[in-house]
């Protein structure tokens, strides 16, 4: 910043002269100054995931819905040179355990650190190409077009109609829209908080918060007053719980939305006249 306000006086010198240089001086160069300052200080009090080697531990928190009552709470920590996760309480069917710490799987170091790259990231946008969609993965939840609580009469198509279906399915902009529509979250009474710290220190002086009440993904994950829509972080919190059906079920569902808001917006009613 010294180098910047240094230039800038050199600068207005030659433009304005001296005289008028020294009128603005007293006004303008501390502003600027201050500006610069504001912006420091932003960028230095914005909280920020630490370095893997400086964390202490990482916590994770299911909380259940009113309706449903689940709490699980998980422990990541270090063992020598390994990860390991742990669940620390658990509330379900009225019976709670924060006694028992029960093992639950190694944590790659790959995955910490991926998580703390992504925790970091300032990207609000939905970007599909997180989501490794397949088209040839996609076309096969055509036939599941009525496998949706809103469907109450079964759909099928003619193997002309499925066959145009499938073709659209090649169009990158009409699965980019309804990708678009799928993720963004419903907001209902009835949900799920997901939450994740990072801690570092004996006195936790570093934390980072993280939660999400959606459904495809969780998405999007709040982090420092902003909306993040990465599976990854996702991904991981449930890598963390050795919930080793998750990536294929959630996918099994993004595709199914996907196909079925397709069909609702272009074939619907043009099947059915």
């Amino acid at each position: 910043m010294s180098l910047f306000v240094h230039q800038l006086k050199t600068n207005l010198s030659t433009i304005l002269g001296d005289y008028m240089y020294k009128k603005l001086k007293k006004l303008f160069i501390p502003f600027v100054c201050l500006m610069f300052a504001i912006v420091d200080m932003r960028n230095c009090y914005a909280q920020k995931v630490p370095r893997l080697k400086d964390i202490n531990r990482i916590n994770i928190v299911e909380k259940g819905s009113f309706t449903s009552g689940i709490y699980r709470q998980y422990e990541v920590i270090r063992s020598g040179s390994q990860w390991k996760s742990y669940q620390t309480a658990s509330y379900e069917k009225g019976n709670l355990d924060t006694t028992s710490r029960k093992f639950v799987r190694n944590i790659k170091r790959k995955m910490l650190k991926e998580l703390i790259t992504t925790l970091n990231e300032r990207d609000t946008s939905i970007n599909i190409d997180f989501f490794d969609i397949n088209k040839k993965e996609l076309a096969l939840y055509v036939d599941s077009l009525d496998d949706y609580p809103s469907v109450s009469k079964k759909i099928i198509l003619s193997p002309n109609q499925k066959r145009e279906f499938i073709d659209t399915l090649g169009s990158k902009s009409i699965i980019q829209q309804a990708f678009q529509k799928v993720m963004k979250p419903i907001y209902l009474d009835d949900r799920t908080y997901y939450g994740i710290k990072i801690i570092t220190g004996l006195k936790d002086t570093s934390t980072v918060y993280a939660y999400s009440f959606a459904d495809l993904y969780y998405l999007p994950w709040i982090i420092n007053n902003r909306k993040i829509y990465n599976p990854n972080i996702t991904l991981t919190y449930e890598y963390i719980k050795d919930n080793k059906t998750f990536p294929g079920r959630e996918k099994q569902y993004l595709y199914k939305r996907i196909v079925q808001n397709i069909y609702w917006k272009y074939f619907q009613r043009k099947f059915n006249q």
